[in-house]
Parts: structure tokens; C-alpha cells; sequence
């Protein structure tokens, strides 16, 4: 069915700098140990090592079977290749020259505003992605960005070599998933007790939470989630708590959050649990009346912590921004907060500091997020109707459980994955005899740099042993520099007597492997160019 894109480092959801991307790829790798039609796994990654990481961070009952990224033909007889990112490009290449079109490459976007990510998308034009191929967007925002990223890129080089057509890839939209079921025990009346219990928080205090990355430059900028509480507590002269679970980059941005809140924000009380540990995840979650994400950046594409509070049942007040408006069913499930952003043009100035490396890609969104703004207003009156009224708290947070179990459990996201592989492998076997040239993943070096000796055996070139060739490559053979692949040794070994015996040997370029060989002993002084009679 399919063969899943394992990279380590990519997907360790244990790491102190914790990002979404890293919990999502974990998450979906786990998902799909589990859900997933019972049957071995293939496991793609960079070498056999690899694989036996995957089996260790993911134990299972399962077969894991390893294809090696080197081994592009045996995806051919598993199915499809998922990767855990969009740059789907590269893959195709290898595709191409080792088994054109002969299965589907899906890949997943997470963040889309780094250079490196939105040149993955504008390489689908170029690279030989085939019509059922496909780059799976997180939301319909993402959706709308990877088309108008993919059609502008066609409109680029239409304009200046014509008009062209490229195979156009799928662009569906599946989000990320959670375990709903890990969350279900936190929305009870039990485990909000005990968890303010053991924050010291009041019963009767209206407290919000905010969870994820503490980043107000990459994230979310935390100044309109203190004034939207200070309002609150103004307003409804209620105790109210802020959480902050989750964790800072450096000590600075940690003295700078504590600086803002504590002056736009003296009477709530601010408190700060470090949600990297699943114990101060859960009691951050339990002890909550309600969950705020404010996001107004750019490098947010679809957000998992407002699935993780809804699946524990609580009422999410949000920013209408990118994804979190597919997760979050406005009125339902949730507020969301209206947004706005500066008009097209203003960033002008901002797309060419970063262009001619002014800024880099940190700097570009932080610089960038100041032309975005959180109705502050709107936001506070959210919070306000939300502690006024515990009914409309808790019929939102049920209808978020609900939502968060029927559309983003693992589950189901797993299933929309695999019927999309089942259909693209449908697709392929189809158009078989639809499909792009090859294009060459890698650079042949004796071709490419052909011109650069004196003779190259585009026509036949012979060489013939010298007097003493046995004697001379064992006393080549015995030296560490002789050659840099050990391997070359046993083969020469194996070649030499056949060259002995016939008295001499040819090359071309049907030659393959065994012309390497031969130049090589050529290079020891075992083989001498034999001149053309020409």
C-alpha cells in the first residue's frame, strides 16, 4: 500500500525545541503503526539503521520491512511513497530515472512561509511530478497558497519560454490529527479539581489557557491574549488565571513575555507550566475554563493545539487565521477572532530584505506579523460571554469534543490517507501510458564531464596486461590509497585472469561497471592503452 518516509531527526517528538511539524510527523507515524489495514510496513529511509529507529521509537507487532532510498525500483511493488514533507520533487527525479511513473509520491505540508518550502512547490513545475502524484495541504488556506504558488510559477515560465503545461499534481486537503482518546478524561469536573488543586488555583477563577511554542515573533504574539484577559477581569470582577503551557526559545524572550504581561496585565494572575512534560500538558488542559490561540504569523499553517483542547472538551477562542478556521466551527465548537492584515504591496520592502539576505527567515515573519492584527475587542468579548456563561462554555467544549473525534482523531485521518494512496495507485496504474520523460536524478560523472580527458570510450578502447599485471596488483592491491571503494580490489582480482587469457580487453560505453575496472587497473599500472590503429 504505501512506503512511509522515516527521517529521525524529523520526527522526534521528545526533542527540548519541541515545533508542531515534530509532534505532527511523530503523530502520523505512530497513527499509521496503528490504523493502518493489519499487514507488514514498509519503513523508506536512508539506510538500515534508520529503520531500526523507526522500530524502536514505534514498536509494533507488525512486520517493518526497510526500502532504502537508494532502492527507488522496490517502491514500485509496494504502492505508493508518503513523505512527511512537500518537497515530493527530488523523489520524482529518482522515480524517473529508476522506474518512471511506476508509483505515486505523496507528500504533506506544515509551515509554508520558508523560502525552502515554497520553492518545494514551485519545483513541481519543473521536476517530472506526474498527474497522479500529490502534495496532501493541511487546510483550505494552505490549499489556496500551494495553487496560486504552483500557477504563478507556471505563469513565470510561460512568460519567458512560452506557454507550457506541466502535469498537474493533487492538492487535497487532509488535516493533521491527534488522539482524541488521550485527552477524553481531561474536560471532567474530577481532573479540573485536582489540577487546580495542585496549581493552587481557585474553583471559582476563569482561567484561559494558551498552549504551544512561547514565540511572540513565530507564533503568536502574546500581547493581545493579556489585554483581552485584563479586560475580562476588569469587566467581570472574576479571579482570573492565565496559563502559559508551553516553552521558551532563550531566557530573554521568557523576561520579555513576563515584562508585558505583568504591565498590560496586573490583575490577572499569569502563571507558566511547562507543557513539554505530559504532566504539565494535562494539568494546563484540565484546570482550564477555556483555551486562546492568538496566532498572527505567517509561519502558522493549521495548528494542533486547539484539537488538543477541544478534545478535552474545552471551549476554544481563537484567531481567525489559516487553519485554525478548519479546525474551529465559529459559534459552535469555538470563537473565532477576527484578524486582519495589511494589503498586498505593503511588504514590498519586506520580500526583498530577505531576498538579498537582510533578514533571514526568522526575522522576515517576525517583521512581518507587525502587519497583522487580533481584534483585541472581540477577543475580550469572547472571554466575557464565555465566563458569564457556563452553559455556553459547555455546550461549545461538547460540540468540540464531538468534532475533534469525528473529523481529527488519528483514526480518520489515517483512513482519508490511505483511501487518497488507494486511489493514486488507481490513477497510476491508469495513465501508464500517460506519463512525463524521465529526467535524470543524478549527474553520470564520466559523461558529464566527458570533454575532460584525452580519450573517453565513446567508440571502443583496448588495453592489454602488462609483463608482470599479476604482481602489480598485489602490490597495488596491498596499499590503503589504492582505491577509495575496497570492493574495487576483489573485482579487478576477479577481472585479471580473463584479461590474461585473452590478451586483451575492451571498453565502450555498454561497458558499464566493468569500465571502471578496467581504467582503474589501467590507472595502476596493471593495463596499458593499446593505440588505435587509427
Amino acid at each position: 500500500m504505501v512506503a512511509l518516509h522515516f527521517a529521525p531527526g524529523g520526527a522526534d517528538d521528545q526533542a527540548d525545541r519541541l515545533t508542531g511539524m515534530r509532534v505532527a510527523n511523530a503523530g502520523f507515524l505512530s497513527a499509521c503503526v496503528r490504523h493502518l489495514p493489519p499487514g507488514p510496513l514498509h519503513i523508506h529511509a536512508a539506510d538500515a539503521a534508520a529503520v531500526e529507529v523507526f522500530k524502536t521509537r514505534f514498536p509494533s507487532d507488525r512486520p517493518i520491512h526497510g526500502v532504502a532510498v537508494h532502492e527507488a525500483r522496490r517502491l514500485a511493488e509496494v504502492g505508493a511513497l508518503s513523505l512527511p514533507g512537500p518537497a515530493i520533487g527530488r523523489f520524482a527525479q529518482l522515480r524517473s530515472e529508476a522506474a518512471p511513473g511506476a508509483y505515486p509520491i505523496v507528500g504533506l505540508t506544515h509551515a509554508m512561509s520558508s523560502p525552502r518550502a515554497l520553492q518545494a512547490i514551485r519545483d513541481l513545475v519543473t521536476q517530472p511530478v506526474e498527474r497522479f502524484d500529490a502534495v496532501v495541504c493541511a487546510s483550505e488556506s494552505i490549499r489556496a497558497l500551494v495553487e496560486r504558488v504552483f500557477n504563478d510559477e507556471i505563469a513565470r515560465l510561460s512568460a519567458r519560454f512560452g506557454p507550457i503545461t506541466p502535469p498537474r499534481p493533487h492538492f487535497p486537503v487532509i488535516p493533521l490529527g491527534i488522539e482524541t482518546a488521550a485527552f477524553s478524561t481531561l474536560g471532567t469536573e474530577p481532573a479540573r479539581a485536582d489540577a487546580r488543586a495542585r496549581l493552587g488555583i481557585a474553583a471559582d477563577a476563569f482561567v484561559v489557557v494558551y498552549l504551544g511554542r512561547l514565540s511572540w515573533h513565530s507564533k503568536a504574539h502574546p500581547i493581545p491574549l493579556y489585554l483581552a484577559a485584563e479586560a475580562t477581569a476588569n469587566r467581570t470582577k472574576r479571579p482570573v488565571v492565565l496559563i502559559e503551557a508551553g516553552w521558551f526559545n532563550n531566557p530573554e524572550t521568557e523576561r520579555g513575555f513576563h515584562a508585558a504581561r505583568t504591565a498590560l496585565a496586573p490583575n490577572v494572575d499569569g502563571r507558566h507550566v511547562d507543557a513539554r512534560t505530559p504532566e504539565g500538558k494535562a494539568d494546563a488542559l484540565a484546570a482550564a475554563t477555556v483555551f486562546a490561540s492568538f496566532s498572527d504569523n505567517i509561519q502558522e499553517s493549521f495548528g494542533l493545539t486547539p484539537l488538543e483542547a477541544m478534545a478535552a472538551g474545552l471551549p476554544v477562542v481563537a484567531s481567525d487565521w489559516d487553519g485554525y478556521r478548519d479546525t474551529v466551527a465559529h459559534e459552535e465548537t469555538g470563537i473565532l477572532v477576527p484578524t486582519t492584515m495589511a494589503p498586498a504591496g505593503s511588504g514590498t520592502s519586506l520580500g526583498w530584505r530577505m531576498a538579498t539576505g537582510i533578514d533571514d527567515h526568522e526575522t522576515h515573519i517576525a517583521l512581518a506579523a507587525q502587519g497583522i492584527a487580533v481584534d483585541v475587542d472581540a477577543a475580550a468579548e469572547a472571554f466575557v460571554a464565555l465566563a458569564q456563561s457556563p452553559d455556553l462554555a459547555a455546550r461549545l467544549g461538547d460540540a468540540g469534543r464531538q468534532r475533534a473525534r469525528d473529523m481529527f482523531d488519528w483514526k480518520a485521518v489515517v483512513t482519508a490517507h490511505a483511501d487518497l494512496w488507494a486511489s493514486l495507485e488507481e490513477e497510476t496504474r491508469a495513465g501508464a501510458q500517460n506519463r512525463t520523460s524521465p529526467v535524470p536524478a543524478y549527474s553520470d560523472p564520466f559523461d558529464l564531464f566527458g570533454g575532460f580527458a584525452s580519450h573517453q570510450p565513446s567508440t571502443l578502447l583496448r588495453f592489454e596486461p602488462k609483463i608482470d599485471a599479476e604482481a602489480r596488483l598485489a602490490a597495488v592491491a596491498s596499499l590503503d590509497i589504492s582505491a577509495a571503494d575496497p570492493s574495487l580490489k576483489t573485482r579487478a582480482a576477479a577481472l585479471l585472469p580473463g584479461i590474461l587469457k585473452a590478451g586483451s580487453v575492451t571498453v565502450d560505453r555498454r561497458s558499464g561497471h566493468e569500465a571502471i575496472t578496467v581504467l582503474w587497473l589501467a590507472k595502476m599500472g596493471v593495463l596499458r592503452r593499446v593505440p588505435s590503429d587509427g
